[in-house]
């Protein structure tokens, strides 16, 4: 588990508008798949990019459900519901 992680940005309104939409959706948690595909939605709508849309990811434990983003500086990001 991170405590924090600190990114740069060369924008920092583009952003905070990508992180606080998807921050917001995830309330720090991926509680469940509907969760992880609105995280995914939200970063999409508020600039950044697909690396990886929703679904099961073979390789994890649990085949838990995850989806991957690039934020609008590069830095990718993802979330998984691990309960599976």
């Amino acid at each position: 588990m991170f405590t924090h992680v600190f990114l740069g940005s060369n924008d920092i309104e583009k952003s905070r508008k990508f992180y606080d939409a998807t921050m917001a959706t995830l309330g720090f948690s991926a509680a469940d798949d509907a969760t992880v595909d609105a995280w995914h939605a939200a970063g999409l709508e508020a600039g950044g990019t697909d690396e990886g849309g929703p679904g099961p990811r073979e390789a994890a434990p649990n085949n838990a459900r995850g989806a991957y983003l690039r934020d609008p500086d590069g830095n990718k990001v993802c979330a998984f519901n691990m309960g599976h």
